[in-house]
């Protein structure tokens, strides 16, 4: 079990908020795909969508999640670093946060190569968020094909080297 001083406590607790304020996020907002899916093919309003979300359809969705995903990545990263660099941290924990640093930081140049590795197949926009042994992938469209979720999970699995299967793929207009 990992020992920490009141300060490592802290930070420990501030990076587990933070992890679940971007897990929040990405459910809420892949629930809200699920909601758009289920209308059929029905655009949904935007008056209403923000009435009953409480939010305004963002202009570039696929930017903004970027940007908020760059800054939670690199505040979660700097925590990480002040853990490791902390002389007063017990060693299990700096070794603890070391690992889960370099992962993170492989994840982010991962998620990055792939994202351009799905555009480059002529999607106009993707995200992809990796997990320890799933993918999530966003990909700009109405719908997906059988070929092109197909092409999709093929070019994730491969460079995140994860089964086809563990690939999630949802269209996001």
């Amino acid at each position: 079990m990992l020992k920490l001083n009141a300060r490592g406590r802290k930070i420990v607790r501030f990076v587990a908020f933070a992890v679940l304020v971007v897990g929040v996020v990405w459910y809420v907002s892949l629930k809200r795909v699920e909601v758009e899916r289920r209308n059929l093919g029905q655009p949904v309003n935007k008056e209403t969508a923000a009435k009953t979300t409480g939010t305004v359809e963002r202009k570039d969705f696929y930017n903004d999640y970027r940007l908020t995903r760059e800054r939670t990545r690199s505040q979660q990263l700097d925590l990480y670093r002040e853990i490791i660099n902390n002389t007063n941290a017990e060693p299990s924990a700096r070794k603890e946060a070391n690992q889960v640093f370099l992962k993170m930081t492989h994840y982010v140049g991962k998620e990055a190569e792939l994202e351009n590795l799905i555009k480059a197949r002529g999607f106009e926009d993707a995200i992809v968020s990796l997990y320890e042994n799933t993918a999530v992938v966003m990909v700009k469209a109405k719908e997906i094909s059988q070929a092109d979720a197909a092409k999709i999970a093929d070019i994730v699995s491969r460079g995140a080297n994860i089964k086809p299967e563990q690939v999630s793929i949802v269209p996001k207009p």
